[in-house]
Protein backbone atom coordinates (compact mmCIF):
# COMPACT_ATOMS: atom_id res chain seq x y z
CA UNK A 1 0.00 0.00 0.00
CA UNK A 2 1.42 3.38 -0.97
CA UNK A 3 2.16 5.80 1.83
CA UNK A 4 -0.34 8.63 1.95
CA UNK A 5 0.83 12.22 1.88
CA UNK A 6 -0.54 13.89 5.01
CA UNK A 7 1.57 17.02 4.92
CA UNK A 8 -1.24 19.14 3.52
CA UNK A 9 -4.60 17.63 4.49
CA UNK A 10 -7.68 19.17 3.00
CA UNK A 11 -9.81 18.51 6.05
CA UNK A 12 -9.42 17.27 9.63
CA UNK A 13 -12.11 16.01 11.97
CA UNK A 14 -11.77 15.07 15.63
CA UNK A 15 -14.04 12.22 16.69
CA UNK A 16 -14.86 12.55 20.43
CA UNK A 17 -16.18 8.97 20.62
CA UNK A 18 -13.01 7.28 19.37
CA UNK A 19 -10.68 10.09 20.42
CA UNK A 20 -9.06 10.00 17.01
CA UNK A 21 -8.14 12.67 14.53
CA UNK A 22 -9.30 11.87 11.02
CA UNK A 23 -7.40 13.43 8.15
CA UNK A 24 -8.59 13.62 4.55
CA UNK A 25 -5.79 13.69 2.01
CA UNK A 26 -5.74 15.56 -1.28
CA UNK A 27 -6.84 12.45 -3.12
CA UNK A 28 -9.93 12.12 -0.93
CA UNK A 29 -8.68 9.15 1.05
CA UNK A 30 -9.25 8.92 4.79
CA UNK A 31 -6.18 8.70 6.98
CA UNK A 32 -5.69 8.52 10.75
CA UNK A 33 -2.53 10.50 11.21
CA UNK A 34 -1.00 10.18 14.67
CA UNK A 35 1.98 12.41 14.02
CA UNK A 36 -0.18 15.53 14.03
CA UNK A 37 -2.72 14.30 16.58
CA UNK A 38 -4.41 17.13 18.44
CA UNK A 39 -4.99 16.32 22.09
CA UNK A 40 -8.52 16.79 23.38
CA UNK A 41 -9.07 19.84 25.61
CA UNK A 42 -8.40 19.55 29.34
CA UNK A 43 -12.14 19.37 29.98
CA UNK A 44 -12.13 15.85 28.55
CA UNK A 45 -10.42 14.62 31.71
CA UNK A 46 -13.71 15.19 33.48
CA UNK A 47 -15.53 13.05 30.92
CA UNK A 48 -13.98 9.88 32.29
CA UNK A 49 -14.15 11.09 35.89
CA UNK A 50 -17.91 11.58 35.62
CA UNK A 51 -18.41 8.24 33.86
CA UNK A 52 -16.45 6.35 36.52
CA UNK A 53 -18.23 8.13 39.38
CA UNK A 54 -21.67 7.36 37.95
CA UNK A 55 -20.65 3.73 37.51
CA UNK A 56 -19.32 3.64 41.07
CA UNK A 57 -22.55 5.12 42.38
CA UNK A 58 -24.55 2.50 40.50
CA UNK A 59 -22.43 -0.30 41.99
CA UNK A 60 -22.88 1.09 45.51
CA UNK A 61 -26.65 1.13 45.11
CA UNK A 62 -26.80 -2.34 43.55
CA UNK A 63 -24.49 -3.81 46.19
CA UNK A 64 -26.70 -2.52 49.00
CA UNK A 65 -29.90 -3.77 47.35
CA UNK A 66 -28.26 -7.16 46.79
CA UNK A 67 -27.28 -7.35 50.46
CA UNK A 68 -30.92 -6.84 51.51
CA UNK A 69 -32.91 -8.39 48.68
CA UNK A 70 -30.55 -10.48 46.49
CA UNK A 71 -33.05 -11.21 43.71
CA UNK A 72 -34.08 -7.57 43.36
CA UNK A 73 -31.02 -6.55 41.36
CA UNK A 74 -32.02 -8.78 38.43
CA UNK A 75 -34.45 -7.96 35.67
CA UNK A 76 -35.44 -11.56 34.95
CA UNK A 77 -35.67 -14.91 36.68
CA UNK A 78 -32.67 -16.24 34.74
CA UNK A 79 -30.54 -13.58 36.47
CA UNK A 80 -28.71 -12.62 33.31
CA UNK A 81 -29.26 -8.89 33.39
CA UNK A 82 -29.10 -6.56 36.35
CA UNK A 83 -31.15 -3.42 36.86
CA UNK A 84 -29.97 0.02 35.80
CA UNK A 85 -29.15 2.91 38.07
CA UNK A 86 -32.51 4.48 37.31
CA UNK A 87 -34.29 1.24 38.21
CA UNK A 88 -32.18 0.72 41.31
CA UNK A 89 -32.82 4.14 42.86
CA UNK A 90 -36.52 3.50 43.76
CA UNK A 91 -35.56 0.12 45.23
CA UNK A 92 -32.91 1.78 47.35
CA UNK A 93 -35.35 4.41 48.58
CA UNK A 94 -37.88 1.71 49.47
CA UNK A 95 -35.22 0.20 51.72
CA UNK A 96 -33.95 3.56 53.03
CA UNK A 97 -36.71 6.18 52.60
CA UNK A 98 -34.80 9.04 54.28
CA UNK A 99 -31.40 8.31 52.80
CA UNK A 100 -31.29 11.09 50.19
CA UNK A 101 -32.75 14.57 49.86
CA UNK A 102 -34.68 15.89 46.87
CA UNK A 103 -31.63 17.45 45.18
CA UNK A 104 -29.61 14.24 45.50
CA UNK A 105 -32.45 12.11 44.14
CA UNK A 106 -32.87 14.49 41.19
CA UNK A 107 -29.16 14.39 40.37
CA UNK A 108 -29.05 10.58 40.48
CA UNK A 109 -32.17 10.41 38.29
CA UNK A 110 -30.31 12.55 35.74
CA UNK A 111 -27.21 10.34 35.86
CA UNK A 112 -28.25 8.08 32.97
CA UNK A 113 -28.97 11.07 30.74
CA UNK A 114 -25.64 12.65 31.66
CA UNK A 115 -23.81 9.35 31.00
CA UNK A 116 -25.53 8.83 27.64
CA UNK A 117 -24.82 12.39 26.56
CA UNK A 118 -21.14 12.01 27.43
CA UNK A 119 -20.72 8.60 25.81
CA UNK A 120 -22.67 9.12 22.58
CA UNK A 121 -22.35 12.82 21.84
CA UNK A 122 -19.59 15.37 21.85
CA UNK A 123 -18.51 16.36 25.34
CA UNK A 124 -19.88 19.90 25.55
CA UNK A 125 -19.57 20.78 29.23
CA UNK A 126 -17.45 23.75 30.21
CA UNK A 127 -14.62 22.90 32.59
CA UNK A 128 -16.27 24.49 35.63
CA UNK A 129 -19.61 22.79 34.94
CA UNK A 130 -17.98 19.39 34.41
CA UNK A 131 -15.97 19.77 37.61
CA UNK A 132 -19.08 20.66 39.60
CA UNK A 133 -20.98 17.62 38.27
CA UNK A 134 -18.06 15.32 39.12
CA UNK A 135 -17.74 16.66 42.66
CA UNK A 136 -21.46 16.33 43.34
CA UNK A 137 -21.35 12.65 42.38
CA UNK A 138 -18.12 12.15 44.37
CA UNK A 139 -19.60 13.70 47.51
CA UNK A 140 -22.77 11.60 47.27
CA UNK A 141 -20.71 8.43 46.73
CA UNK A 142 -18.51 9.38 49.66
CA UNK A 143 -21.58 9.62 51.89
CA UNK A 144 -23.28 6.46 50.63
CA UNK A 145 -20.12 4.37 50.99
CA UNK A 146 -19.99 5.22 54.69
CA UNK A 147 -23.73 5.22 55.31
CA UNK A 148 -24.42 1.89 53.63
CA UNK A 149 -21.14 0.00 54.12
CA UNK A 150 -19.21 1.95 56.79
CA UNK A 151 -16.43 2.56 54.28
CA UNK A 152 -14.79 5.95 54.72
CA UNK A 153 -13.09 7.02 51.49
CA UNK A 154 -10.75 9.45 53.23
CA UNK A 155 -9.52 6.59 55.39
CA UNK A 156 -9.34 4.07 52.56
CA UNK A 157 -7.45 6.41 50.25
CA UNK A 158 -4.97 7.30 53.00
CA UNK A 159 -3.85 3.73 53.68
CA UNK A 160 -1.47 1.70 51.51
CA UNK A 161 -1.86 -2.03 52.36
CA UNK A 162 1.37 -2.89 50.55
CA UNK A 163 3.51 -0.71 52.79
CA UNK A 164 1.15 -0.63 55.79
CA UNK A 165 1.69 3.10 55.84
CA UNK A 166 0.24 6.41 54.64
CA UNK A 167 -0.57 6.62 50.96
CA UNK A 168 -0.15 10.09 49.36
CA UNK A 169 -3.21 9.42 47.22
CA UNK A 170 -5.17 10.09 50.41
CA UNK A 171 -4.70 13.77 49.73
CA UNK A 172 -6.70 13.49 46.53
CA UNK A 173 -9.89 14.58 48.30
CA UNK A 174 -8.23 17.48 50.10
CA UNK A 175 -9.53 20.81 48.93
CA UNK A 176 -12.02 19.34 46.44
CA UNK A 177 -15.17 19.87 48.48
CA UNK A 178 -14.83 23.59 49.13
CA UNK A 179 -17.48 24.63 46.59
CA UNK A 180 -20.16 21.97 46.50
CA UNK A 181 -23.71 22.40 45.31
CA UNK A 182 -26.76 21.68 47.47
CA UNK A 183 -26.72 17.93 46.83
CA UNK A 184 -23.00 17.54 47.48
CA UNK A 185 -22.91 19.86 50.48
CA UNK A 186 -25.74 18.03 52.21
CA UNK A 187 -23.97 14.71 51.53
CA UNK A 188 -20.75 16.03 53.09
CA UNK A 189 -22.57 17.36 56.16
CA UNK A 190 -24.57 14.12 56.50
CA UNK A 191 -21.36 12.10 56.42
CA UNK A 192 -19.87 14.19 59.22
CA UNK A 193 -23.04 13.91 61.30
CA UNK A 194 -23.18 10.17 60.78
CA UNK A 195 -19.53 9.79 61.78
CA UNK A 196 -20.21 11.56 65.06
CA UNK A 197 -23.20 9.31 65.73
CA UNK A 198 -21.08 6.21 65.18
CA UNK A 199 -17.98 7.54 66.97
CA UNK A 200 -19.24 9.19 70.15
CA UNK A 201 -15.80 9.63 71.72
CA UNK A 202 -14.38 11.52 68.76
CA UNK A 203 -14.32 15.33 68.67
CA UNK A 204 -15.15 16.97 65.34
CA UNK A 205 -14.37 20.53 64.36
CA UNK A 206 -15.23 22.52 61.28
CA UNK A 207 -12.82 21.72 58.46
CA UNK A 208 -11.02 24.72 57.03
CA UNK A 209 -10.91 23.08 53.58
CA UNK A 210 -14.37 21.62 52.95
CA UNK A 211 -16.45 23.46 55.55
CA UNK A 212 -18.03 20.30 57.00
CA UNK A 213 -17.84 19.56 60.72
CA UNK A 214 -15.67 16.57 59.95
CA UNK A 215 -12.18 17.48 61.18
CA UNK A 216 -11.58 14.48 63.43
CA UNK A 217 -9.26 14.76 66.44
CA UNK A 218 -9.06 10.97 66.78
CA UNK A 219 -8.11 10.42 63.14
CA UNK A 220 -6.05 13.55 62.67
CA UNK A 221 -7.76 14.43 59.41
CA UNK A 222 -11.17 15.44 58.08
CA UNK A 223 -13.26 12.32 57.53
CA UNK A 224 -15.01 14.08 54.62
CA UNK A 225 -12.10 15.46 52.58
CA UNK A 226 -8.96 14.01 54.32
CA UNK A 227 -7.44 17.44 55.08
CA UNK A 228 -5.22 17.40 58.21
CA UNK A 229 -7.08 18.43 61.35
CA UNK A 230 -5.96 21.80 62.69
CA UNK A 231 -7.35 21.64 66.21
CA UNK A 232 -6.82 25.28 67.22
CA UNK A 233 -8.24 26.68 63.98
CA UNK A 234 -10.99 24.08 63.89
CA UNK A 235 -12.05 24.83 67.44
CA UNK A 236 -12.20 28.55 66.71
CA UNK A 237 -14.20 28.02 63.49
CA UNK A 238 -16.60 25.71 65.29
CA UNK A 239 -17.18 28.22 68.08
CA UNK A 240 -17.85 30.96 65.52
CA UNK A 241 -20.27 28.71 63.63
CA UNK A 242 -22.09 27.87 66.87
CA UNK A 243 -22.43 31.60 67.63
CA UNK A 244 -23.74 32.24 64.13
CA UNK A 245 -26.33 29.47 64.46
CA UNK A 246 -27.41 30.80 67.85
CA UNK A 247 -27.74 34.30 66.40
CA UNK A 248 -29.91 32.97 63.56
CA UNK A 249 -32.06 31.07 66.06
CA UNK A 250 -32.57 34.13 68.29
CA UNK A 251 -33.29 36.37 65.32
CA UNK A 252 -35.94 33.94 64.06
CA UNK A 253 -37.46 33.70 67.54
CA UNK A 254 -37.62 37.48 67.82
CA UNK A 255 -39.35 37.75 64.44
CA UNK A 256 -41.93 35.16 65.46
CA UNK A 257 -42.71 37.06 68.67
CA UNK A 258 -43.51 40.28 66.84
Amino acid sequence: MAQQDCSEPTDRLFDPDTHSLEWRGKDGSTIFYSGAFIRPPFTYNYKFVILHLIQGLELLIKAYIESKEPDSIYRDKKKKNTISLREGLPKLLNLEPYLLNVQQITLIQQANDIRNAIEHYEFSYATKEARNIALEFLSISNYLAYKLFEINLAEEFSYDPWTDDYDPVGGILEGLFDKLGVAGRDAADSLATLWKQRNHDDTLYLCLQCGARGASVAKGYCIVCSSPTEEDIGKLLTELEDLREEYVRLTSLRENLK
